[in-house]
């Protein structure tokens, strides 16, 4: 399967970079193809560290649907919901019906995260109405956190 990665980049060490690349990793050695967000390369720091938040957003954030667009799924790394930027992602790989993965715990490492989202993704069996749930906790997540400020 074509997998997208998704999750949460902005105010991160490196960008969380380490764990897109572990993850993809992880899944290209279970036999998927795996596309990183736009973001998710090298000198992305020194190229943006003029810029806001909100600039980068602008300037990547094409590029990540782009991308998207041209995977079978997208599978989310740990910390999803606090990224704006994968909100933005699943409420389009929603729109257009593409399948969403994730592991079973926020909790666990970033290996054990990647047990279950490499079991989920090859279980994959398309659940009617999973996507709209997913990406509407999404919405409200994004809700709640634009009340708090």
């Amino acid at each position: 399967m074509i997998l997208y990665t998704g999750g949460p980049m902005t105010d991160l060490p490196e960008d969380n970079i380490p764990a897109f690349e572990y993850v993809k990793g992880r899944l290209e050695g279970a036999g998927h193809i795996v596309r990183l967000p736009p973001g998710a390369f090298a000198g992305q720091d020194e190229r943006n560290a003029r810029l806001t938040k909100e600039e980068v957003y602008r300037l990547v954030l094409p590029y990540d649907i782009q991308g998207l667009a041209e995977c079978e799924g997208v599978a989310l790394l740990p910390g999803w919901q606090a990224s704006k930027g994968t909100g933005l992602e699943l409420h389009f790989a929603d729109l257009v019906g593409i399948p969403a993965f994730i592991g079973d715990d926020d909790e666990g490492t970033l290996e054990e995260w990647c047990d279950t989202l490499i079991a989920n993704i090859e279980a994959y069996e398309p659940i009617p109405g999973y996507n709209d749930a997913l990406a509407r906790a999404v919405r409200i997540s994004a809700d709640m956190d634009l009340e708090a400020r």
